[in-house]
């Protein structure tokens, strides 16, 4: 059944990031560690002081940092690594876990994108396997946003293929809801 595919594909995701989320010598480098990181620790640094994270002193001698599309501010799967991070939980491997958590949430829209369009299961997790695992996903690695982003399209396609069997409210919700979340 679907909890089968959905296991064998959050199993496939968690082999593939395996050194990454189960050792402290692997991480994910470039950008993700020198970019990425300072900006989630700076956002959970705020929390801990009760602050909203809106102004970054440090750069340029002060920066909105709420005007930064990449801090992911108002990106509500951000605030649970802000959050913990506030409360001492390290802040590298909570990003670690949101790549591949997301990575996770692209193969498992995707599978429910491919049974929507009348594929067997079996070929739906391939496709899953596939979307995640493939080239997209691991170049992008370091780049937070990117992957993020195209997590949710999958689920933005199966909303385009809902409306297309005729508008409801809820079908243009369930659009709007992944092209926010794609955008955030």
């Amino acid at each position: 059944g679907h909890a089968e595919a959905l296991a064998f594909l959050l199993a496939a995701v968690l082999a593939f990031h395996a050194r990454v989320l189960f050792t402290s010598t692997y991480t994910i480098p470039w950008d993700f560690r020198d970019y990425h990181l300072p900006l989630a620790e700076f956002a959970a640094a705020c929390l801990r002081r009760v602050e909203l994270p809106l102004w970054d002193p440090y750069t340029y001698c002060g920066f909105p940092f709420y005007a930064n599309l990449q801090t992911q501010l108002f990106y509500p799967p951000a605030w649970a690594v802000f959050a913990l991070g506030s409360l001492g939980a390290d802040v590298l491997t909570l990003l670690e876990w949101q790549i591949a958590l997301h990575v996770f949430l692209g193969a498992a829209s995707t599978y429910l994108l491919l049974i929507r369009l009348n594929a067997g299961r079996s070929a739906a997790a391939l496709g899953g396997v596939v979307f995640a695992l493939g080239g997209y996903f691991a170049s992008q690695a370091q780049h937070l946003g990117a992957v993020c982003a195209a997590a949710w399209l999958p689920a933005a396609w199966m909303g385009v293929f809902a409306l297309a069997g005729g508008f409801r409210w809820r079908r243009m919700a369930a659009l709007s809801a992944a092209l926010a979340m794609a955008l955030l």
